[in-house]
């Protein structure tokens, strides 16, 4: 297998620390968006489905990602939003996301994943994952 190379505001983890697969430190998160989000200007954020779409939008000087369940269902089910995707399945693209770029994550698990106590936990892992 071969080596990544060091790279500016990447940091070894894991595998990486043995030279393989760098994951970029994630510089930015909850409180960068809460900054963004408590300005006063209109924020038009980029609509974020996978790691590569978070990059893109990095890229394209968007101050904002936003991660949806409708979307999550048809990137990772390749299913329309008929609330068959997991809260699992929805935490892990968006911890994927948030290791590929530094780019703000809103997200938007709309039904919670059941009853009061499903939202709680909804919450953690959403905040465990970077959200």
């Amino acid at each position: 297998m071969a080596r990544v190379p060091a790279q500016a505001g990447w940091v070894a983890r894991g595998s990486a620390a043995r030279g393989f697969a760098p994951l970029p430190v994630r510089a930015v998160g909850v409180v960068a968006a809460r900054a963004v989000l408590a300005g006063s200007a209109c924020i038009h954020p980029a609509s974020v489905h996978d790691p590569l779409t978070g990059r893109i939008a990095e890229s394209l000087g968007f101050e904002l990602g936003m991660f949806a369940g409708s979307i999550a269902s048809l990137t990772v089910l390749a299913a329309p939003d008929l609330i068959t995707l997991t809260l699992t399945e929805f935490a892990e693209q968006a911890l994927r996301i948030n290791r590929a770029c530094t780019l703000p994550l809103v997200v938007d698990a709309d039904h919670g994943y059941g009853n009061a106590l499903n939202v709680m936990r909804t919450v953690e892992e959403l905040e465990v994952a970077g959200v």
